[in-house]
């Protein structure tokens, strides 16, 4: 599992490589960094916004950053530019509300710089994870994941975002915002041979432990079906799972325990660069 760490924590962690990373104030942003993507690239975030700020090319053999002080100044071709105020919101339904963006920090993995913002409405509290691989098959691309998104809800991006890039799943769907895949799995929990008595018989607790998900008790007697109806049981934590089942001796069945239910993971997502100049400053 990924961990979140606060942003004093990381920026000591951080290589201070101006070369690849610079945390320096970007051209008239005070809370920004600059990362470099490739030979040229370069993507500079507006922290407090928690989006890209500017994505831009190096002139050919010059430097990409022209230091003034403890101020950045972007040098070459402006790929992108957002100078606007928009920011992230979280709809469900028919109801589209503003986040408050908290920037967590900045860490660095073997290939990707990792970016994280918290995204907050009322008791809602949303993590951004934004990853930029150092190197990229084609310029310029970026990487999304969002967590503890409530079930239905979409993550709206910044209308410039949209505007200047693709949104891709990992399923290479296009798509104008981020949500939780749906998944629909079913597993054979376990198998289990037990006394069947007069009037129902009790799973005991260890066995329970190994359910999660709302689930069905299939009741099988050798390679026969037992002529009743599936019965659905629920588990909650730490109690036991049980049925009733009447019979009119003491036997032996065996139980297979099994759920099917649908479930969300975290999607990740892809945003690349479309290829023309965008400058957005509303």
């Amino acid at each position: 599992a990924w961990c979140s760490l606060s942003a004093q924590a990381d920026e000591a962690k951080l290589p201070f490589d101006r070369a690849q990373i610079n945390r320096y104030s970007l051209d008239h942003l005070s809370r920004s960094i600059s990362i470099r993507q490739g030979d040229d690239f370069w993507l500079g975030y507006d922290l407090q916004r928690g989006t890209l700020y500017k994505a831009w090319q190096a002139p050919e053999g010059k430097a990409a950053l022209k230091a003034s002080g403890f101020v950045m100044k972007s040098v070459g071709k402006t790929l992108y530019e957002d100078k606007s105020d928009a920011t992230w919101k979280l709809q469900t339904g028919d109801r589209t509300a503003a986040l408050t963006v908290r920037y967590l920090g900045c860490s660095q993995r073997d290939e990707h710089f990792e970016l994280r913002w918290e995204l907050k409405h009322d008791s809602t509290i949303i993590t951004l994870r934004e990853r930029v691989p150092m190197d990229a098959a084609q310029p310029i691309v970026r990487q999304l994941q969002v967590e503890s998104l409530p079930d239905g809800a979409q993550l709206l991006p910044p209308k410039p975002v949209l505007a200047g890039w693709t949104l891709t799943s990992t399923k290479g769907q296009v798509s104008s915002h981020l949500s939780y895949a749906p998944m629909n799995r079913l597993a054979i929990i376990c198998c289990l041979t037990v006394a069947l008595a007069t009037g129902g018989v009790c799973l005991a607790d260890d066995a329970s432990r190994s359910l999660d998900l709302p689930a069905k008790a299939i009741f099988s007697k050798g390679p026969n079906q037992w002529n009743q109806d599936v019965l659905e049981i629920t588990r909650g934590r730490g109690a036991i799972i049980g049925w009733y089942l009447q019979a009119e001796s003491e036997e032996e069945v065996t139980v297979s325990i099994e759920y099917a239910a649908t479930h969300s993971l975290n999607q990740a997502y892809q945003l690349s660069f479309d290829g023309h100049d965008v400058f957005w400053d509303v």
